[in-house]
């Protein structure tokens, strides 16, 4: 049973960050040809932190800093765009909290969107 739930944890993280790679690099070149060289340049070193976390799942089995480096770029990419649009960018919030859950361990996550809220709520 636990190597089951260890195995699920496994796939969800590879998933999500592939996942997150993919959305990140689409995100930046998007970026970059609308000129908005800032998020594009947040959303590149995004595509670098997923692409490293893959590597060292796949090859090692380690899952980089327990995903806490994923709490460093998710709130700074959805505050940017909160700030740059804001009439869409608030709604990237609720991806935002979503995520937290799945990349991170539940006290984590809990700490996580508590901060991330309230910078949320300053920037609005």
């Amino acid at each position: 049973m636990i190597n089951e739930i260890e195995v699920f944890k496994y796939r969800l993280r590879l998933y999500l960050n592939a996942l997150g790679a993919l959305a990140s690099i689409g995100f930046s070149i998007l970026q970059l040809l609308r000129g908005d060289t800032v998020t594009s340049i947040i959303s590149l070193m995004g595509f670098i932190y997923f692409s490293i976390v893959i590597y060292l799942l796949v090859n090692k089995r380690q899952y980089l800093w327990r995903g806490r480096g994923f709490v460093l770029f998710i709130p700074i990419t959805m505050l940017n765009v909160i700030n740059v649009h804001p009439e869409f960018g608030i709604y990237w919030a609720y991806v935002g909290v979503l995520s937290f859950f799945l990349a991170l361990e539940v006290r984590d996550a809990c700490i996580s969107v508590s901060l991330f809220l309230e910078a949320v709520d300053k920037s609005v």
